[in-house]
């Protein structure tokens, strides 16, 4: 740390000490702040705060960066999906063509059936 707590054990001593304007700004010029018996434990818990701050902020960082990163993420993704909705949307269009075409080739052949042997003899050929 770069300051220093002055702990000064009587409290009438301390109160002349915070007193003395001199004495004072001498010492907050030099980073030393004096605490008596009763400010001792609220200096500490603001400079437990300072830390438990220093501390959020670093992980509030941290998350704003995943958050970037998760960000960025959802993009590609959704890029991906996109071109998986194509090629599912082309297979599908083209599942459909092979399932006419392949109705229409198993009509062609039971109109076959219903011709006669020789029909089929003169169609085919000698």
């Amino acid at each position: 740390m770069d300051f220093a707590l002055m702990y000064i054990p009587s409290e009438p001593i301390y109160y002349e000490v915070v007193n003395d304007l001199e004495l004072t700004e001498y010492a907050r010029k030099n980073r030393v702040y004096p605490v008596s018996p009763n400010t001792l434990y609220a200096n500490l818990q603001v400079i437990l705060l300072s830390f438990q701050g220093k501390d959020i902020e670093q992980k509030s960082h941290q998350l704003f960066a995943l958050l970037r990163a998760i960000q960025k993420d959802y993009g590609r993704l959704g890029e991906t999906l996109g071109v998986l909705n194509k090629h599912l949307t082309n297979a599908y269009n083209q599942m459909s063509n092979v399932g006419t075409e392949y109705t229409l080739m198993g009509q062609k052949l039971s109109s076959t059936q219903n011709l006669g042997e020789g029909e089929i003899k003169k169609i085919a050929g000698p």
